[in-house]
């Protein structure tokens, strides 16, 4: 799967900060690398590559893009959320790490593959699996 990062530098340098851990160890990978990484271990999980594109919106609120894209705040104060038909993650930078990156794109995946639709629980099931290390 082709990911595409989108955000101001700003956010995208605050998303890498949360992505590279400690300030005593800090990587030296991009934060596509890091991305990348992430979304490998997820797909090794899930058991297979998804095709297609997954697009990564960096922001500092997601509720905004909520109301965009559903006409309403579906969930208060949350720190990501998946669009599962548009194949978008929309994450608030100052309230992220590896673990709810993996998560979403456990959902992304997972959903890649489906013929059908499935239960809420199950999606969250194996997302959860996603975020294990």
């Amino acid at each position: 799967m082709n990911i595409v990062i989108q955000g101001s530098i700003e956010n995208k340098e605050t998303f890498l900060d949360s992505l590279n851990g400690s300030w005593f160890w800090k990587s030296k990978q991009s934060l596509e690398q890091i991305v990348n990484d992430i979304a490998g271990s997820v797909y090794v999980k899930i058991g297979r590559i998804p095709k297609g594109t997954c697009h990564i919106f960096l922001c500092d609120d997601t509720e905004p893009i909520q109301r965009k894209y559903y006409g309403k705040v579906v969930h208060k104060d949350v720190s990501a959320f998946a669009s599962l038909s548009r194949k978008a993650i929309i994450i608030n930078v100052n309230r992220s790490n590896k673990k709810i990156l993996a998560h979403e794109l456990g959902h992304i995946a997972f959903e890649s593959f489906l013929n059908r639709k499935v239960g809420y629980h199950l999606h969250e099931m194996v997302a959860q699996y996603c975020e294990e290390s």
